[in-house]
């Protein structure tokens, strides 16, 4: 599981948490990731839906081999 906390990380650009076997839900405040760039969720046992990511400038987004119920959001990196 992650933390919530991360969604602190107002100045993070690249995150990678690929092949750690995390579980559960992306926590919501990974919304809040403003400066967001690159996401590597891959090879995991995440479950739900992977975030929209509103307020970032998403431009390389991995997530294969999970468990997510749904790909993408309506409104998927919509400034």
């Amino acid at each position: 599981t992650l933390p919530a906390e991360l969604g602190k990380l107002k100045l993070l650009t690249f995150i990678h948490l690929g092949v750690n076997r995390f579980s559960g839900t992306i926590p919501r405040e990974f919304n809040e990731l403003a400066s967001l760039v690159s996401v590597y969720l891959g090879s995991n046992q995440f479950e739900g839906s992977i975030p929209s990511f509103p307020n970032a400038a998403v431009k390389i987004l991995s997530a294969e081999r999970n468990r997510f119920r749904y790909f993408f959001s309506p409104n998927f990196c919509i400034n």
